[in-house]
């Protein structure tokens, strides 16, 4: 497996493939807005791992809830895709580099993956109300 940093706007295209196969909660033009914005930026990172074909792609983000924080702000990894623990390095490496104190990661699926696997733990729970 090989992990290509994705952090220009020449990625773009390929990100916003990847999500709109996963079937992000968010609108294409959401996505579209947030990558133009944050690609090559300082403050945002990304990550594709790829073998024959992507297996994996993290993107995260530097946010200042209460001290500086990585928030990891996309995930995916296919099923059964052995080594995604190198993803998660990236991030942290990263999150190391760019001097931030904590990493956050909200989920709509359990967390146990990433508390077992990758360190995390679980402070809260988030709700959402649109209005």
């Amino acid at each position: 497996m090989r992990i290509i940093n994705a952090n220009t706007l020449s990625a773009k295209d390929d990100l916003m493939a990847m999500i709109a196969r996963i079937k992000s909660s968010r609108t294409e033009d959401e996505i579209n807005m947030w990558l133009t914005l944050s690609l090559g930026t300082e403050l945002f990172n990304a990550w594709i791992a790829v073998e024959e074909e992507p297996v994996g792609m993290i993107m995260a983000e530097i946010v200042n809830a209460a001290g500086p924080t990585t928030y990891i702000a996309f995930n995916w990894f296919k099923p059964g895709v052995v080594g995604n623990e190198e993803l998660v390095g990236r991030v942290e490496d990263w999150a190391k580099k760019m001097e931030t104190n904590k990493m956050l990661f909200y989920t709509k699926r359990s967390p146990q993956t990433f508390i077992k696997k990758y360190g995390f733990e679980l402070v809260q729970s988030v709700l959402k109300k649109d209005i």
